[in-house]
């Protein structure tokens, strides 16, 4: 029997292959099909974290409140499952933004539900360890996805679409079978509270500066996704790309753009996996703002 964590890291590794599928799709049936460029990109792709952000935001205040937060886990994959899959069926930007604003909405509705789940642990070191499993978990399904999107797109535009539908139906069927956090986790005891106090003070203090490098960074993060692609698809077209320094191109480097972006997708995708270990083994960072900040700098650099 498959425990309940690993329940949602399951959850959340085939939530995010199915996330990024739109993500890595999106830009190139604007290009492909609605006639766009790298400007409609970006805002098809502001559309989806303007709506992905306020619905996170918004729901933060009562999905954790609720007396069963997971099934508006349910509602939202439904929803997000069903508006993001008939995307295809539409050829006009402004009707696509629309769609893509409710998938997003939907989906803001989720990650607080599953996040919550996972924080419900009452034991700081278990709910460290759980949530370091959980954050691997979606970061490889980020990963991954690109890879077998790529292609997929190459083939046949509506493919990435019905296997995005197929993911989030298996997602919805893992959901439901999750326990009440409050049943599987229990409450916490007033001793165990006292103890983990000063380690929740000094894990809120960077609460603000959490929030604002979480905002910088998905601001960066999101040119990669919405705008960066169409430098792709113009590189592949004129047969510019380059593998490494090489003077002409290489064959396989003439065609297929999405496959050649999902590479690249793929690659920061595993970066992000690759650093969650690290910082998910070791505790020199932790309440380190100047580790951090490193980090972020870091970061700026290289975009």
């Amino acid at each position: 029997m498959i425990t309940p964590p690993v329940r949602i890291c399951v959850v959340a590794f085939v939530l995010d292959f199915a996330v990024m599928i739109g993500l890595t799709a999106l830009p190139f049936y604007t290009f492909d099909h609605l006639g766009g460029g790298a400007a409609m990109s970006g805002m098809l792709g502001a559309v989806q974290s303007i709506a992905y952000g306020f619905s996170c935001i918004a729901a933060s205040w009562f999905v954790t409140r609720a007396r069963n937060g997971l099934i508006w886990a349910v509602l939202g994959l439904s929803g997000f499952a069903l508006s993001l899959s008939l995307l295809p069926v539409f050829h006009s930007p402004i009707l696509c933004g629309v769609v893509i604003g409710a998938a997003f909405l939907s989906l803001g509705l989720v990650w607080p539900a599953l996040h919550s789940w996972v924080g419900a642990e009452p034991d700081p070191a278990r709910r460290t360890r759980n949530m370091s499993w959980f954050n691997l978990s979606w970061s490889f399904g980020f990963t991954l996805s690109p890879l077998v999107t790529g292609p997929l797109y190459d083939f046949d535009y509506r493919l990435p679409f019905l296997l995005f539908f197929a993911l989030c139906a298996g997602c919805i069927a893992m959901v439901k079978s999750l326990p009440h956090e409050r049943d599987y986790f229990g409450v916490a005891s007033q001793e165990l509270i006292d103890a983990r106090a000063e380690h929740d003070r000094a894990s809120e203090a960077f609460l603000w500066c959490a929030w604002c490098a979480t905002f910088v960074v998905n601001a960066l993060v999101g040119v990669t996704r919405c705008v960066y692609p169409k430098r792709v698809d113009d590189l592949v077209a004129s047969g510019e790309l380059r593998l490494l320094f090489e003077n002409a191109p290489m064959e396989f480097l003439t065609r297929a753009p999405a496959t050649k972006f999902s590479w690249l997708a793929g690659a920061l995708a595993l970066a992000t996996a690759i650093t969650f270990i690290i910082l998910g083994k070791t505790s020199f960072w932790r309440h380190r703002f100047k580790v951090l900040a490193v980090f972020q700098a870091a970061s700026a650099g290289a975009f």
